[in-house]
């Protein structure tokens, strides 16, 4: 399953296989069981030198928030519609994030 996922990165530049992943449903799971059970040191090592992402919704997240520091960056603020056309991803992230400022 290591190797496999080396493949997966060889091709698309990370470990983050979507869940579920089609392609490959096996190497999808494998990839949830380790973040969700840690494996051996060992092991936890030899995913770490592929930077492997350990907390995915994190990752995500940050993602999504560097997006959106880009994206103010640009236009000045932070409202962007839930439809915006250039990433559309975007759009629904901050239109479905629930955050309350602290008081």
């Amino acid at each position: 399953m290591f190797a496999r996922l080396v493949a997966y990165k060889d091709v698309h530049g990370d470990c983050n296989l979507p869940v579920p992943y089609e392609p490959d449903s096996q190497l999808g799971r494998w990839v949830s069981k380790q973040r969700s059970r840690k494996p051996s040191h060992e092991r936890i090592a030899s995913l770490d030198e592929l930077d492997f992402i350990w907390d995915a919704q994190a990752a995500k997240w940050e993602e999504m928030y560097g997006k959106l520091v880009a994206y103010k960056t640009e236009h000045g603020h932070c409202n962007v519609r839930s439809t915006y056309e250039p990433d559309s991803q975007l759009g629904r992230w901050v239109t479905t994030s629930t955050y309350t400022a602290p008081h």
